[in-house]
């Protein structure tokens, strides 16, 4: 496959939810144990919680004061905050809601034993794209470096770089971990795509940057999201024989 467009010279990629899943997701168990506990929720509120959760973890102001309140760190006692406002967007009952929160963290961290995979078209498409002379980089909100990881799901070789937000002191949507990416490629941001499974961390973010975002949506969580969607790692391989180059936001 050759370059069909001189308009993108680098793609950068996210990493949890892009290119690295959890087997079972987390969403899924908590909603299913939120059911068990007697909250009742359609399935568009579902879509709709896994948006909110979106919006929670890309540093939101609700995130940022979880944070402070619990000594500074993720520990139980945020995660015990955090499942409590989930619960409440799901709609539980307020006078229940410490409660639930808490037997619903029980169950989780008894429950939960999820494994790390990716997907079968991932390794294929990277290589793809990488000898089609494409530099790659990963840019992560991981707070350490994942190198570990990586050589464990057979990945390490086939990034230019990686890069965590705990290494920069930077997290996404803030668009200095962007830039310093940028500065690590060599590359004007306007010709450079963000690949990310969070619309408000990774489209938002890498869009402020001046990157060119492409959303990964793989089950249609945002429905008009802006940008190009891919539905699967594999879809860039179809995405980058366009005959329509994609192009920055104007």
């Amino acid at each position: 496959m050759g370059r069909n467009s001189d308009e993108i010279l680098a793609i950068l990629f996210d990493f949890d939810g892009t290119i690295r899943h959890s087997r079972p997701r987390g969403i899924d168990i908590f909603h299913k144990l939120a059911y068990e506990l007697g909250v009742s929720f359609t399935d568009e509120v579902k879509i709709e919680a896994e948006r909110w959760t979106h919006k929670y973890f890309a540093m939101s102001d609700e995130m940022k004061d979880d944070v402070l309140a619990t000594g500074g760190s993720l520990s139980d006692g945020f995660w015990l905050k955090y499942t409590s406002r989930h619960l409440e967007f799901l709609g539980a009952p307020q006078d229940y809601l410490e409660e639930l929160a808490l037997i619903l963290s029980e169950k989780m961290e008894m429950v939960y034993q999820p494994e790390d995979y990716i997907s079968e078209d991932v390794i294929p498409t990277l290589k793809i794209l990488r000898g089609t002379g494409y530099p790659i980089g990963l840019v992560s909100n991981r707070s350490r470096p994942i190198t570990a990881l990586l050589e464990a799901l057979g990945l390490a070789d086939l990034f230019q770089f990686t890069l965590t937000a705990g290494e920069l002191g930077t997290w996404k949507p803030d668009p200095g971990i962007f830039l310093h990416a940028i500065d690590l490629l060599g590359i004007p941001p306007n010709k450079t795509v963000y690949i990310g499974d969070n619309y408000y961390a990774d489209v938002l973010g890498s869009r402020a940057a001046g990157l060119i975002p492409v959303l990964f949506d793989p089950i249609g969580i945002y429905p008009s999201p802006g940008c190009a969607t891919i539905h699967s790692i594999g879809d860039l391989q179809i995405l980058f024989r366009s005959t329509e180059p994609l192009q920055p936001d104007p």
